[in-house]
Parts: structure tokens; sequence; C-alpha cells
């Protein structure tokens, strides 16, 4: 890569310190200070999201303060299973007493004052550098980098001044991108807020003239899930290939209620499908210690998509209104969560058990005003998601020509 004269290089080792996260035993996680994890990385906007951390009971552990986080804290991936994910760097905006990082991430500190760290976590995601990066990492199954290899890297920086005009050039664009995601959630919990207004407390549109018989509204009836559906089964076990044309999603893709699917388009594609996913379907984690039970529904066709097999396919009937079902199973979280069976270690979801759960049915009338409302609202959300694809697609075209120098700013 050809950069201006006026860029300086140097290794990175020379403009901070690393450090290997704490290691511990998977009974840890659950409860206690958060932790910033391989996946915490893998997010296009690089920064870390605090609030969506994971917990683990350290509080205990002898110099655990070595690990906390400070401002401007640099995070890269140190193991994974893909190699094009070794070395992924984000960002922390913010000091952190109650936040460490895993074993399997490396935290970069910055000791020099003439580099921009915001700047610096862009660089390392530039295709040029990540590139350099996946060419210093070793293994097979498991793919690691080390502290050496990182600080032997050479990177190339202009002044202090234009590191801080780059970087505010991508982070306007990740701003963006951030303010479509919060109205995208402001967007969902109005949804969910009406369905429990409605469905939950019983306070929907006429309820004054509605005879409530044994707590329940007058014409209204219990069914079970699978009378409801025409599937509920697992994914495939999928043979993974870069060749391959469909996306896999699996259980780590789902989480607080939404479908991460830029996340599954990072791995390997499988060569073909056999249950591909639509509109309306609603999917289970149905494998696992931790994330059992969790819930997401496709509001959007998503093309050439699959599930492997330790997620389960809840598809509603064609006659029913699909995103009023979707509202309806996503509280039944904890409760699917609860419902593992098997080892300590590895807990199964049985899909008979999902089959088997009841939900109280409203009349049909009431379920198409729900569903009118609820279209619109994924309708705008749908708007937004595209929105947001074009923005990222903007800033990640811009993000290798500012790092050569291309684009003066």
């Amino acid at each position: 890569m050809t950069t201006p004269s006026t860029w300086r290089k140097i290794q990175l080792g020379l403009l901070g310190d690393f450090k290997n996260g704490v290691n511990f035993g998977k009974e840890k996680m659950g409860e206690g200070i958060r932790l910033i994890n391989v996946k915490d990385i893998f997010s296009d906007i690089p920064k870390i999201n605090f609030d969506s951390l994971d917990k683990v009971a350290l509080s205990d552990r002898k110099g655990i303060e070595k690990f906390h986080v400070n401002a401007n804290d640099i995070f890269l991936v140190r193991s994974s299973v893909k190699r094009d994910g070794i070395g992924l760097a984000t960002m922390a905006q913010k000091d952190d007493n109650e936040t460490v990082h895993c074993g399997f991430v490396i935290r970069f500190r910055l000791t020099n004052s003439e580099v921009d760290s915001q700047f610096l976590t862009y660089l390392l995601r530039s295709p040029h550098y990540r590139k350099l990066i996946i060419g210093l990492s070793s293994g097979t199954a498991i793919i690691n980098i080390s502290q050496d290899s990182l600080s032997s890297l050479i990177v190339n920086l202009p002044s202090l001044s234009i590191q801080q005009k780059i970087a505010s050039i991508l982070s306007a664009y990740d701003s963006l991108i951030e303010n479509n995601r919060r109205r995208i959630q402001l967007l969902e919990q109005s949804a969910r807020l009406l369905y429990r207004e409605w469905f939950v407390h019983l306070r929907f549109p006429g309820h004054e003239h509605v005879r409530i018989i044994d707590g329940v509204p007058e014409g209204w009836e219990t069914r079970m899930i699978g009378e409801l559906t025409v599937v509920v089964n697992r994914g495939i076990t999928p043979e993974y290939d870069d060749e391959g044309e469909f996306t896999v999603i699996n259980q780590k893709c789902i989480r607080n209620g939404e479908l991460n699917i830029e996340l599954a388009r990072q791995q390997k594609k499988v060569f073909k499908d056999e249950k591909q996913v639509k509109f309306g379907d609603i999917l289970i984690n149905s494998t696992g210690t931790g994330t059992l039970g969790r819930i997401a529904q496709l509001w959007t066709d998503i093309p050439k998509c699959t599930i492997d097999s330790h997620v389960t396919i809840v598809r509603p009937r064609e006659d029913l209104e699909k995103l009023w079902f979707g509202f309806s199973i996503l509280p039944l979280e904890n409760v699917f969560g609860s419902m593992g069976e098997g080892s300590t270690n590895q807990t199964e979801l049985n899909p008979r058990k999902i089959r088997e759960m009841t939900l109280l049915i409203p009349k049909r009338e009431l379920r198409l005003e729900f569903e009118k409302f609820a279209t619109d609202i994924t309708d705008q959300i749908s708007n937004l998601k595209s929105q947001e694809i074009k923005l990222t697609s903007a800033r990640d075209i811009l993000l290798p020509r500012l790092m050569n120098g291309e684009i003066t700013v």
C-alpha cells in the first residue's frame, strides 16, 4: 500500500502495550462483572456495546483490576475458529471498572500521545491491514495471533490532526448507523408495548364491552403452538464451503429478540440449502447453556438463507397473522430457556415441547388490527435497515481510500 511521503511508518508495538485477557471456566458465566468476548468485537461499528456484554463471576479474583477497561483501549481477537476473524479490532469509548476482557481477546493500550485511538482502530480494520494481520496468524482448527506478531506490524500514520479528521469522517457514518439502530429499537419497543397492552393486560379496543370469563375475554380460545404451525423442526447440519451460496444462521446470531444476519453472513457458506427460511418464521435457540430459548422472528424474506441444527424453525400457518404470532412467541424466551433437557454442559430444547406450549388466541378481527399496526412498524424498520446497509457500504468504500491517503482531508 502506497501512502503519502509525509506519513510515517512505525511498529505497532512501539505505540502501546498489549495484554491478554483473563481465563476462567464456563461455570463462571452468568452473573458478575461485564465481559468483552470475541463475539463482542464482531460488530460492523468498531466500538464496544457495554449494554450487550455477558457477565462473569470474577469479583473475588486477585489482580482483576489489571483487566479493567480504560477509555480508548483497543481490543483485538486473539483466538478464532475463522482465520478471517483473527485480529479484528474494536475500541472502548469509556472507562469501566466493571468490565474485563477474556483470554481469547488481546487489549492494546496506547502510550503514544501522537496517535488517535479511533483512527488506529479504523486503520486496523481496513482491508490492507486486515490482510496483513491475518497473515501473521497461525493454527488450523483454532487460529491464533500473538502479542509479538501484532507488535511487529508496521503501520503508516499521518499527523495527529489528519488522523483525527479521518476518524471524524468515518465515525460520522457510524453515528448515523447507530441512530438508525436506536430508532429501530424504539419502533420494536412500541410494537411490543402495544401487544402487551392489548393481549396481556387485555386493554384492547372495545374491551369495556367484552365479558371476561375465568380471566379470558369471551370468544378467545387457547390453542397449542403445534396447531398453529406448519413447521416446528431443527435446522440442518451444514457442510460449510467458501464457494457455497447459502447463509447459515446459528444460535450466536439470535440475541435480545433480534437476528444478527450480518454475523451469519461473515461465516463460510453452506453449499446446499435444505430448509430455507422465509418471512414470518420464528427462530429459537435449541441447544446450549445460557443461550437456550432465545427467539427472533424474520420480518423480511432473506434470500438463500438457512439455519443449522442448533436452531428450531417455528413457521406459522399461511392463514395466521404472522406478526401477531411472532409477538405472541417472543415473550416465551425465558420459558423455553427453562425447558432444556440433558447435562448441565449441554442442554437441548425438544421441538415437541415447543409444539405443546399453549397460546391465548384473540378474535380474528383484533389480530388483524394488530397485524396492520405491526406491519407499519416492521416496514419502517425494513426501510431503516436498508438505509443502514447503504451507510455501511459508503463507509466501507471510503475506509481504504482514506487510509492510503488517496482522499485528502
